[in-house]
């Protein structure tokens, strides 16, 4: 039986992979890509799950340079590089000299918001192209030492460690190229010498990647968990706008930069991801699933227990009409729409016990299902040789009841709690928004509506999750209470 159990679990993995890549495609079918403010691909939508050619700093600052260069101009590229900044001045740069006078002025004058940016240059820089051109071809020749993987660290180090002017200038200077380092250096909020370093190291990555989006040094914790949070989700979906992509990181970047990819690397590394306000969804499903599990869980349960029995009760008293009343009471179940239930129940109630509502209507919802399943079954229990036998012995009908048909026919109700468990997380959802309980509910609307799929894929990993434990012990029960299905699973090999 461990067995069983571990390898169920163990193929749980490959399925909750395949969900997530039906349900992301579903979500995202006929619609554009969200853009991410701040991101110089948002004009270009990635591909949902490959991306056979991934584009890399490199790629977008050369191409910029080209469209700038060219005898029209183009508009758009220079905002891209401006974007881009500090990050695309490695590859910008060197290929000054490779291009006419009239194509290098047009660049360095693209150029110049950036080196306003980095507090080098005023505004004046652009107005004449030579200026510009003489400008940074001695600004490269001078600081080019500067844009160095251990330089930026070293930088951003002591920033996080103390802040001063003096440091912030520095990094200033370095604009975009520094972002990952500012990135890296965030680390966890957990004490107010935290806040502070999360507050100096935002200021310098707000004014370089120009976001406005930081807190002051006298934030709360959950002030500054939220704004990091925030900057961590930007940078996932545009730290290849910033970086360069070779080896194995193309490799990577060709499942990574894609939708799908950017939700799979936000989920990993967010807590399945991050709300519009920053909030992980991990903690608000934490925060609100355990009333909508419990409301799912226990109108699932007591309409189990009542089906079974209402199933054995007709099945045993079939002759005297309990066999139709069953029949009718399991079609009403099944045909009476939610709303209607759980208008009927507020108003039996006098709005009160507004969970205890939930439970009944989730509970009358589905007990048509297993008590049709139940009576089914005692009914071919009740006919069999053994029954038969039984009752020429003597037994009473409610020990043959009790001991030669629940315990067969209950293996046939088993399975249908793990069935019907998705459908009655629906319905709860249903109940929690007519009713106005707290639970995911309100919470699953409100994202449908806004298409906020991070929390939609978090809800649908979860559950299904739940589900697929759900079926294992299912299948584990039903093992305990039939010997023969349990020689099959223990005979079942990998």
């Amino acid at each position: 039986m461990l067995r069983y159990a571990l390898r169920r679990i163990f193929w749980t993995v490959p399925v909750l992979f395949g969900v997530t890549l039906v349900l992301f495609a579903v979500l995202n079918l006929d619609r554009a890509q969200p853009t991410i403010a701040g991101s110089a691909q948002e004009s270009a939508a990635l591909p949902l799950f490959i991306n056979p050619r991934p584009r890399d700093v490199r790629a977008l600052s050369s191409d910029a340079v080209q469209r700038i260069a060219s005898d029209s101009g183009d508009p758009a590229a220079a905002a891209l590089v401006v974007r881009l900044g500090g990050a695309a001045l490695p590859f910008v740069l060197p290929q000054l000299d490779s291009l006419d006078l009239a194509a290098r002025e047009r660049v360095a004058v693209a150029l110049a918001p950036v080196a306003v940016r980095m507090g080098l240059a005023s505004s004046d820089l652009q107005r004449t192209g030579p200026d510009a051109v003489t400008f940074w071809t001695l600004y490269w020749q001078e600081r080019s030492v500067d844009f160095k993987p251990g330089v930026v660290h070293r930088a951003v180090s002591r920033l996080a460690a103390q802040g001063s002017e003096t440091r912030r200038a520095e990094l200033l200077e370095l604009d975009t190229y520094a972002l990952g380092d500012l990135m890296d250096a965030l680390g966890d909020v957990q004490t107010p010498a935290d806040v502070g370093r999360v507050s100096r190291l935002l200021d310098v990555a707000s004014h370089v990647a120009g976001r406005d989006d930081r807190i002051g040094p006298d934030a709360t914790l959950a002030q500054a968990r939220a704004c990091a949070n925030r900057w961590r989700e930007w940078w996932l979906a545009s730290r290849a706008d910033y970086e360069l992509l070779s080896g194995p990181s193309r490799v990577a970047a060709m499942l990574v930069e894609t939708r799908y990819g950017h939700w799979a690397l936000r989920a990993l590394t967010l807590k399945l991801g991050a709300s519009r306000a920053g909030q992980p969804v991990l903690d608000r499903l934490v925060l609100r699933a355990p009333r909508t599990l419990l409301i799912t869980g226990l109108g699932l349960l007591t309409a189990h227990v009542l089906g079974v029995a209402l199933g054995l009760l007709s099945a045993w008293r079939r002759p005297r009409g309990l066999a139709s009343s069953s029949a009718m009471l399991a079609l009403l179940s099944l045909s009476v729409p939610v709303p209607a239930i759980l208008m009927a129940l507020a108003r039996l109630t006098g709005g009160r016990w507004l969970l205890a509502v939930a439970i009944v209507a989730v509970a009358v919802v589905f007990a048509g299902s297993p008590l049709r399943h139940q009576r089914l079954a005692a009914l071919e229990a009740w006919l069999r040789e053994i029954c038969r036998y039984a009752r020429a012995r003597g037994t009473t009908n409610m020990d043959l009841l009790l001991r030669h048909t629940l315990r067969p026919t209950v293996i046939a109700v088993l399975p249908l709690f793990a069935v019907d468990f998705p459908l009655a997380v629906s319905c709860t959802c249903a109940a929690e928004k007519a009713l106005g309980l707290r639970g995911i509910g309100v919470h699953l609307v409100t994202a449908m509506l806004e298409h906020d799929i991070s929390y939609l894929m978090a809800v649908g990993v979860a559950f299904t999750a739940i589900a697929a434990v759900l079926h294992m012990l299912a299948d584990l029960m039903t093992a305990i209470v039939d010997a023969r299905t349990r020689r099959h699973l223990m005979q079942e090999r990998s």
